[in-house]
């Protein structure tokens, strides 16, 4: 958005208008950044959480599986 003054068609002076000026653009672009940045930090910590979750649970099926190998060899033996 232009912020340079209008001129007036008729006197040929500077007219103030009221409006969005550099310094609101400014304001609101921090605004806006600081969202970003706290969207940003909560997907990052959104994401560590699941990551964390998944390797908690990865290791919940190794140690199922090879408790699973274990007693399928103990029954085996009684088997024989």
């Amino acid at each position: 958005m232009n912020t340079a003054p209008l001129q007036h068609p008729i006197t040929e002076q500077s007219v103030t208008t009221e409006g969005i000026n550099e310094d609101y653009a400014w304001y609101q672009a921090k605004v806006l950044a600081d969202s970003l940045d706290a969207v940003k930090f909560n997907l990052r910590r959104v994401i560590t959480v699941l990551e964390a979750r998944r390797a908690d649970n990865l290791h919940v099926i190794d140690e199922l599986l090879r408790e699973n190998k274990s007693l399928k060899e103990k029954l085996k033996e009684k088997g024989e």
